[in-house]
């Protein structure tokens, strides 16, 4: 964590003057999760809530901003909003999941983008619920 502090910083410096009606939310990604391994609870929150369109309930990058969200919420004691945007996060991704991975696009997501967010549900459902990850389930299943 320590060497990558200097690209962290350098990022943050970058992003965080942008105007949110252009600031690419999916740069708030490895904004807010930088600062969720920095336990910088507040800070990733604040990331994340950032970028996250309330509208957006169908995309990879709604579904991972809202599981940093749900990680930061609990380590910071916010047991029932974690519990909250961790359910909304779950929704997005398994439904994914279920239809097929395809090769996806810029709008909704390419599949890395979500199978990214698959690890990081299987990380939030661990740490808040005490949910170990299904050992049936493949990290990255196969494109149609």
């Amino acid at each position: 964590m320590e060497q990558l502090r200097p690209l962290g910083a350098a990022a943050e410096k970058h992003f965080l003057p942008q105007d949110l009606k252009t600031f690419p939310g999916w740069a708030a990604i490895p904004a807010g999760l930088w600062r969720y391994r920095l336990e910088d609870y507040d800070k990733a929150a604040e990331w994340c809530r950032r970028s996250m369109d309330e509208r957006d309930k169908t995309s990879a990058q709604a579904a991972t901003l809202r599981i940093i969200l749900a990680m930061s919420f609990y380590q910071s004691g916010q047991k029932d909003e974690a519990r909250s945007q961790l359910a909304r996060g779950r929704e997005v991704v398994e439904s994914k999941f279920k239809r097929g991975l395809d090769r996806g696009n810029g709008s909704l997501g390419s599949w890395y983008d979500w199978v990214f967010a698959r690890i990081l549900l299987r990380e939030a459902g661990a740490l808040i619920e005490g949910r170990p990850p299904p050992a049936d389930s493949p990290a990255a299943p196969s494109l149609k």
